[in-house]
């Protein structure tokens, strides 16, 4: 197949966004055969390709039954006047059956745009997903390689609140998985412009139905989804009803939805993990729909634990298991409130972690300079401009030269925060004349880095190591910072426990030394639990 010719073709019909003037088994065709040699060339000469998706998929539409039938009956026509009989092999790849009462080719089309919108963002190592995740201090694009997307701009083709409420439309209209992983994608690379948008209502309540179908597939057995139920919405009514073709969905009924809880999971995997992220923005997505998240989360949890088809598992099953205790937390619920099979999965993950658990001062040391070195905002007093609003967009905010820790928008911004006594998000009263120096000394010691590949306990060996020397004030404004962070509670916990009697004594080198790890004690307090819910299961069959 030549790409960029199909490609070009495919630009001009896509100019009409309410009418595309494109074959959906042609364009389904090409989103299936796009390989990462085809995305590199085309991201680089075709960008009327790449902008005539994301202008399709975002342009405004009434979501009533007219419309829909009006798009049905266009792409029928585009269809039967095609004259590329290949056509016919897509068809039979269609994430919609071609058995089904209605031919659903607007579902077909619609699916195939978001998956090469998705295959753009993340396909090969020039995406730039993957650019924004392993290179995140680098600027949202190159001026020399000219890919797309050049800027931000070119996602939010309508403007940003309208961009979402399409993509949150296609959602809810279940057409394919790719409309969510398109989302999930746009939190990487987007995340300060995107995620207050996800939070408003009611594109916040919508968003939470279609992860509530994905985390929960329907199958062919049941004849209506348990969660059609409005009473466990807040409201009593459900945001959204389930399309009316959604019986032919396949991507969402067959397979054990795997399609489905997996585009899910990623989703919230992402809102939780990642550049410019806070440890909180998970738990705040649930607020308000605890009751409605909780048992589909359970489900859905159990779903990517138990797959053996290619999902990261264990970082999926992770992170999903953090929102259902920050719901447990939250309402206060028993254990035993809890489903069987999800209490079995969060004690597995919790003895895995507890074999090589170990934590000390360095621990929240080290979690607060890496929330603040992904953060890519500006570091000046009360600006916190993020990068994606840079009018340079394909440059990122410039280091402290000194640190190479804090970032600044402007020159204004750097000499405020350098003379002013405070810090982004903190009470404590330091000026960046003051922490710059601390940042140095610390970064400066031997094997202490911000080289997140080599993780917290490497971090912490080469910290209680005899190299290292770190002073009482570096290491009383270092803990001090930390503890007035948004680094998890947890962390805060565990620090006060661990040091609060060094504390007392004003004793710096018993804090600087005070460790512990998961003794026998602990790991056998687990075997006991493990025990208690084997007898648990086994009284539920007997």
């Amino acid at each position: 197949m030549d790409y960029l010719a199909t490609a070009t073709a495919f630009a001009v019909g896509l100019r009409n966004v309410q009418r595309p003037l494109c074959c959906p088994f042609c364009f389904d065709e090409l989103a299936d055969l796009l390989d990462d040699m085809a995305l590199e060339e085309l991201r680089t000469t075709c960008h009327d390709f790449w902008n005539g998706c994301i202008g399709v998929v975002t342009a405004l539409r009434t979501g009533d039954d007219s419309d829909f039938a009006a798009l049905e009956e266009h792409f029928t026509r585009v269809a039967q006047r095609c004259t590329n009989r290949l056509h016919r092999v897509a068809a039979v790849y269609s994430y919609v059956r071609t058995d089904s009462p209605r031919s659903d080719l607007y579902c077909t089309f619609f699916a195939a745009v978001f998956q090469c919108v998705f295959r753009g963002l993340t396909g090969g190592d020039k995406a730039v997903t993957e650019r924004t995740m392993v290179r995140p201090q680098h600027g949202f694009n190159s001026r020399r390689n000219h890919t797309w997307p050049t800027s931000v701009a070119d996602l939010f083709p309508v403007g940003e609140r309208e961009t979402v409420q399409a993509l949150i439309f296609w959602c809810t209209q279940l057409i394919s998985p790719h409309p969510l992983n398109v989302i999930s994608q746009l939190l990487v690379v987007a995340r300060p412009i995107l995620l207050p948008l996800l939070m408003q209502e009611p594109e916040h309540g919508r968003l939470v139905w279609s992860l509530v179908q994905c985390l929960d597939p329907v199958t062919t057995t049941r004849a209506l989804p348990a969660h059609s139920d409005p009473n466990i919405w807040p409201g009593g009514q459900a945001p959204c009803e389930n399309p009316r073709n959604w019986l032919s969905l396949d991507w969402i009924i067959e397979d054990e939805g795997r399609w489905a809880y997996g585009a899910a999971a990623m989703f919230l995997f992402n809102l939780r993990v990642g550049v410019d992220s806070s440890t909180e923005d998970g738990d705040n997505f649930t607020i308000g729909y605890e009751g409605v998240l909780l048992p589909f989360l359970q489900r859905g949890i159990l779903a990517v634990h138990n797959d053996d088809d290619g999902l990261p598992v264990e970082d999926l099953s992770r992170q999903l298991v953090h929102y259902v205790n920050g719901i447990q937390e939250r309402l206060q619920l028993a254990d035993s409130t809890l489903s069987l099979g999800f209490r079995r999965v969060r004690h597995a993950i919790k003895v895995e972690s507890a074999k090589d658990f170990e934590f000390s001062v360095a621990t929240p040391i080290l979690l607060y300079l890496h929330l603040w070195y992904k953060n890519r905002a500006c570091f000046g007093p009360d600006c916190a401009l993020p990068v994606q609003r840079n009018v340079a967009s394909s440059r990122p905010f410039p280091f402290c030269s000194g640190c190479k820790f804090a970032r600044y928008c402007s020159k204004t911004c750097q000499k405020r925060d350098w003379k002013e006594l405070r810090t982004p998000g903190l009470v404590s009263a330091y000026s960046h004349k003051e922490l710059c120096p601390v940042y140095r000394r610390l970064l400066a010691q031997p094997g202490l880095s911000m080289n997140q590949e080599s993780g917290i306990k490497s971090f912490q060996e080469a910290f209680h190591g005899p190299d290292v020397c770190i002073d009482d004030h570096d290491l009383e404004v270092l803990l001090s910072i930390a503890m007035e962070s948004d680094i998890p509670k947890v962390w805060k916990l565990l620090v006060i426990h661990l040091i609060k009697p060094a504390w007392d004594k004003n004793d710096w080198e018993e804090i600087q030394s005070a460790r512990f790890t998961s003794d026998e004690g602990v790991l056998a307090r687990l075997r006991r639990q493990e025990e208690e819910l084997a007898r648990e299961e086994d009284s539920c069959y007997s």
